[in-house]
Protein backbone atom coordinates (compact mmCIF):
# COMPACT_ATOMS: atom_id res chain seq x y z
CA UNK A 1 0.00 0.00 0.00
CA UNK A 2 3.14 2.33 1.01
CA UNK A 3 4.33 1.73 -2.60
CA UNK A 4 1.18 2.97 -4.19
CA UNK A 5 0.80 6.00 -2.57
CA UNK A 6 4.59 6.49 -2.54
CA UNK A 7 4.26 6.18 -6.29
CA UNK A 8 1.41 8.11 -7.06
CA UNK A 9 2.26 11.41 -4.80
CA UNK A 10 5.43 11.04 -6.80
CA UNK A 11 4.14 11.42 -10.07
CA UNK A 12 1.62 14.12 -8.91
CA UNK A 13 4.82 16.00 -7.32
CA UNK A 14 7.00 15.99 -10.11
CA UNK A 15 3.93 16.71 -12.69
CA UNK A 16 3.70 13.43 -14.36
CA UNK A 17 -0.16 13.23 -12.91
CA UNK A 18 -1.57 16.80 -13.61
CA UNK A 19 -4.33 18.14 -11.54
CA UNK A 20 -7.59 16.61 -12.67
CA UNK A 21 -5.72 13.53 -14.13
CA UNK A 22 -8.55 10.54 -13.62
CA UNK A 23 -6.80 7.76 -12.18
CA UNK A 24 -7.59 3.91 -12.74
CA UNK A 25 -10.54 2.35 -10.75
CA UNK A 26 -9.36 0.35 -7.76
CA UNK A 27 -10.47 -2.96 -9.52
CA UNK A 28 -8.35 -2.06 -12.58
CA UNK A 29 -5.27 -0.73 -10.52
CA UNK A 30 -5.35 -3.95 -8.74
CA UNK A 31 -5.48 -5.94 -11.73
CA UNK A 32 -3.01 -4.02 -13.08
CA UNK A 33 -0.40 -4.64 -9.86
CA UNK A 34 -1.17 -8.02 -9.02
CA UNK A 35 -2.68 -6.74 -5.69
CA UNK A 36 -5.57 -7.24 -3.36
CA UNK A 37 -8.66 -4.63 -4.49
CA UNK A 38 -8.46 -3.66 -0.59
CA UNK A 39 -5.06 -2.85 -0.42
CA UNK A 40 -5.78 -0.41 -3.51
CA UNK A 41 -8.88 0.99 -1.81
CA UNK A 42 -6.46 1.81 1.14
CA UNK A 43 -3.72 3.48 -0.50
CA UNK A 44 -6.76 5.81 -2.17
CA UNK A 45 -8.65 6.16 0.51
CA UNK A 46 -4.75 7.15 2.20
CA UNK A 47 -3.98 9.38 -0.74
CA UNK A 48 -7.47 10.97 0.04
CA UNK A 49 -6.80 11.92 3.71
CA UNK A 50 -3.77 13.38 2.37
CA UNK A 51 -5.55 15.88 -0.11
CA UNK A 52 -3.18 14.01 -3.09
CA UNK A 53 -6.56 13.07 -4.71
CA UNK A 54 -10.34 13.34 -4.83
CA UNK A 55 -12.54 10.45 -4.51
CA UNK A 56 -16.01 10.75 -6.65
CA UNK A 57 -17.55 7.67 -6.41
CA UNK A 58 -18.69 6.50 -9.46
CA UNK A 59 -17.16 9.15 -11.36
CA UNK A 60 -13.72 8.01 -10.36
CA UNK A 61 -10.89 9.16 -8.13
CA UNK A 62 -8.49 12.17 -9.86
CA UNK A 63 -5.50 14.34 -8.84
CA UNK A 64 -6.78 16.73 -6.78
CA UNK A 65 -6.15 20.77 -7.84
CA UNK A 66 -2.96 22.43 -6.55
CA UNK A 67 -3.96 25.73 -4.61
CA UNK A 68 -1.34 28.46 -4.91
CA UNK A 69 0.59 28.25 -1.24
CA UNK A 70 -1.10 25.59 -0.15
CA UNK A 71 -0.63 23.46 -2.90
CA UNK A 72 3.60 24.32 -3.07
CA UNK A 73 3.28 23.87 0.99
CA UNK A 74 1.82 20.49 0.29
CA UNK A 75 4.02 19.54 -1.80
CA UNK A 76 6.95 20.35 -0.08
CA UNK A 77 6.04 18.82 3.16
CA UNK A 78 5.41 15.36 1.19
CA UNK A 79 9.14 16.13 -0.62
CA UNK A 80 10.44 16.53 3.05
CA UNK A 81 8.30 13.30 4.62
CA UNK A 82 9.51 11.24 1.66
CA UNK A 83 13.05 12.29 2.17
CA UNK A 84 12.69 11.83 5.90
CA UNK A 85 11.65 8.02 5.66
CA UNK A 86 14.19 7.03 2.76
CA UNK A 87 16.64 8.31 5.27
CA UNK A 88 15.11 6.67 8.14
CA UNK A 89 14.69 9.74 10.98
CA UNK A 90 12.05 9.43 12.73
CA UNK A 91 8.96 11.26 13.00
CA UNK A 92 10.31 13.10 16.33
CA UNK A 93 13.06 14.21 14.90
CA UNK A 94 11.79 15.61 11.82
CA UNK A 95 9.37 17.47 13.75
CA UNK A 96 12.39 18.94 15.02
CA UNK A 97 14.06 19.57 12.07
CA UNK A 98 11.02 21.52 10.71
CA UNK A 99 10.88 23.71 13.68
CA UNK A 100 14.47 24.56 13.35
CA UNK A 101 14.21 25.73 9.57
CA UNK A 102 10.88 27.79 10.74
CA UNK A 103 12.88 29.35 13.14
CA UNK A 104 15.45 30.42 11.37
CA UNK A 105 13.81 31.67 8.41
CA UNK A 106 11.66 34.04 10.19
CA UNK A 107 13.39 37.40 10.84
Amino acid sequence: MRQICDAIAHAVQDGTLAPGTRLPTVRALAADLDLAVNTVAKAFRRLEESRIVITRGRAGTVVAPLDGVAGRLESAARDFAALSVQLGVDRVRAERVVVAALDAARP
